[in-house]
């Protein structure tokens, strides 16, 4: 979504398995378009949606505030843990 129609070819030929490139040459080409293009970014603030998301329906849950506590703890564990 984020691509112009250049970059959305290089994808295309990228993750074109009949292409001779090696994966470190795909996955810097991707990596390279992703950054320009701002996938990142984007990504996160998607992530952060549904984290509200999600937490927002915990919080309509009728359960206790200690269970609640736990889930949300878990939303921003696996939202923010590292690779």
């Amino acid at each position: 979504e984020l691509a112009d129609d250049h970059q959305k070819k290089n994808l295309l030929y990228m993750y074109d398995t009949s292409n001779t490139l090696s994966e470190n040459e795909k996955i810097a080409a991707v990596t390279d378009i992703f950054s320009r293009t701002g996938v990142r970014e984007y990504a996160s603030q998607v992530m952060e949606a549904y984290r509200d998301l999600a937490i927002s329906h915990v919080q309509s849950c009728a359960i206790s505030p200690e269970k609640k506590d736990v889930l949300i703890r878990f939303v921003n564990d696996l939202l923010y843990r590292e690779s």
